[in-house]
């Protein structure tokens, strides 16, 4: 298939996708857009600096793909005090962008004009190996359930509603950075600490970790023997390196990542279900998504949201 025709195709589902959201008039959409550049205008003032920060780090560098001029302007200067930062208005040209600089982050609207929509943008560059590992925030006036599971399913990080509290955003993207630079620490750590892994060994453990984040949401029942087997190894190899190096089993280290998944979607306050949030995670009811969680957290998941 060419290129072309999977953009048409991708262009043509997420139309449809819209269409079935609560999105009905036009008009709604121009007020909303509106209320949102007026409340995010009101924030322009706002500074981001972290008086904690080293003026000599490198500063992380973030894409915004937004094609309000209005609020693509407002996000870049507000957040330039902190990150470097690159904002475009759609999709072909942010594409290009992104293979060139290689952000840390990604804040993507939903909505944008041209061939590629924000979903459509947020499907190819999962595909990409050389992109899928950063992580993606999606921007939208879109609420409803449909659209935000959508986009999480394609492998989108976060969601968060217009309009918003630049603030809201700007903790969201530092927890995400933070969080990333917390496992890299955790994995330097670990191989400090235990048997020097192989330069095979770190380059598995690495693409079974992208292999699930791309897949946790999407095919949360498919069983290590298909992660075995898309990492083109055998079952009892894949188990003795993510034993030797974790120290636990594989199918425990992939409920981790889902009890962690489930933990940042709770605390999102996009309105899921938690039994929603479960049952897309591939826990067979709430009750065991619960206990599942206390023995992880020490909490129930009720009383962290």
């Amino acid at each position: 298939m060419s290129s072309q025709t999977e953009i048409n195709l991708l262009k043509s589902s997420a139309q449809n996708r819209i269409s079935n959201a609560d999105l009905n008039h036009t008009s709604n959409l121009k007020v909303m857009e509106e209320e949102n550049n007026q409340v995010l205008d009101n924030t322009s003032a706002i500074s981001l600096e972290d008086p904690q920060s080293n003026i000599n780090e490198t500063k992380r560098k973030i894409l915004i793909v937004e094609d309000s001029n209005k609020l693509r302007t407002i996000l870049l200067k507000i957040l330039s005090t902190k990150y470097e930062v690159f904002g475009l208005g759609n999709a072909e040209e942010a594409l290009e962008k992104c293979s060139k600089i290689n952000p840390d982050i990604i804040l993507l609207d939903i909505m944008l004009p041209g061939s590629i929509d924000g979903l459509s943008f947020l499907r190819i560059i999962k595909k990409d190996s050389q992109c899928n590992h950063i992580p993606v925030i999606l921007m939208s006036l879109l609420s409803s359930n449909e659209i935000i599971l959508d986009g999480l399913q394609l492998g989108a990080n976060d969601y968060i509603i217009k309009p918003f509290d630049v603030r809201q955003l700007d903790l969201k993207i530092k927890n995400y950075l933070n969080l990333n630079k917390k496992l890299q620490d955790k994995i330097l750590l670990e191989q400090n600490i235990h048997f020097e892994v192989k330069n095979e060994a770190q380059d598995i453990l690495k693409k079974f970790d992208m292999l699930l984040e791309d897949t946790i949401m999407k095919d949360a029942h498919m069983p290590i023997e298909k992660y075995a087997h898309e990492l083109n190894m055998s079952l009892s190899t894949l188990e003795r390196i993510i034993k030797k190096n974790f120290k636990i089993s594989p199918a425990k280290y992939i409920l981790q990542r889902k009890l962690e998944k489930a933990d940042i979607l709770i605390h999102s306050n996009h309105g899921i279900p938690m039994k929603e949030i479960a049952l897309t995670l591939g826990f067979s009811s709430l009750s065991y998504f619960c206990r599942c969680y206390k023995m992880h957290y020490g909490k129930s998941p009720s009383s962290k949201v």
